[in-house]
């Protein structure tokens, strides 16, 4: 009877530590989603070194079972995907690209703004405007950067005559050239992405400083209003 009550509390324990353990992973993943999602750059960064990393470890990816998969596909279908990965890279650094215009305009209206805002402000209230008015401009800036670095575009691979002869001589390039460049096109999306990011967190940093203003200002209303009657 006791060996059986001490099962039963032993298993009971283990389900509670792989219970508690469960929930940990979970809410770390929570907390580092959240992260990521207020400072999105510096993630980025990191996915992308550690991308290039990869394309830079040639050996490594023929090793890679996706370059197994890939090797059974046919030549003819493996050079249309290539053609394929190209095309949406150019349409992915187009995409990114064309933020920068908006972006500067928006630099420029959101400083005016934000100075008008801040104003007449003293105390906590102003030291608060000023940080929501900074994150403001710092996410329109990494904007900017990350919209400007399209300009420079990242390495294309499957092209050009060195490529042609050592398809030729070995298929394997083909697949290769292919892994490598969807990979490159991973970090274009993530580049994308991060600039999206960007510009949602600086709308909603001046979204908050309107608010606040705006409430300010109908409480000032509202106790002038009630100290006339009064």
């Amino acid at each position: 009877m006791l060996v059986k009550l001490k099962g039963f509390i032993s298993t009971i324990r283990n389900k509670i530590f792989r219970f508690i353990s469960v929930q940990l992973k979970r809410s770390v993943k929570i907390i580092l989603r959240i992260i990521e999602e207020i400072f999105p750059v510096p993630f980025y960064s990191k996915y992308k070194r550690k991308i290039l990393t990869e394309v830079n470890k040639t050996e490594e990816l023929r090793k890679s079972q996706i370059f197994t998969l890939y090797q059974g596909i046919e030549e003819n279908e493996l050079f249309n995907r290539i053609k394929e990965e190209h095309t949406r890279a150019n349409l992915l650094d187009d995409k990114t690209s064309k933020l920068t215009l908006s972006i500067s305009f928006g630099l420029a209206i959101i400083g005016v703004l934000s100075s008008i805002f801040t104003s007449k402000l003293e105390g906590i209230l102003q030291l608060i405007f000023f940080l929501f008015s900074s994150f403001t401009i710092i996410y329109s800036l990494f904007c900017s950067i990350l919209s400007i670095s399209s300009l420079k575009t990242l390495p294309f691979y499957g092209y050009g005559s060195q490529f042609l002869i050592q398809s030729k001589k070995d298929k394997s390039n083909i697949a290769l050239a292919l892994i490598c460049q969807e990979k490159m096109n991973i970090i274009r999306q993530l580049r994308n992405e991060t600039a999206y990011m960007c510009i949602r967190n600086s709308f909603v940093c001046f979204l908050i400083i309107i608010l606040v203003r705006l409430i300010i200002i109908l409480i000032a209303i509202f106790s002038t209003v009630a100290t006339i009657y009064v």
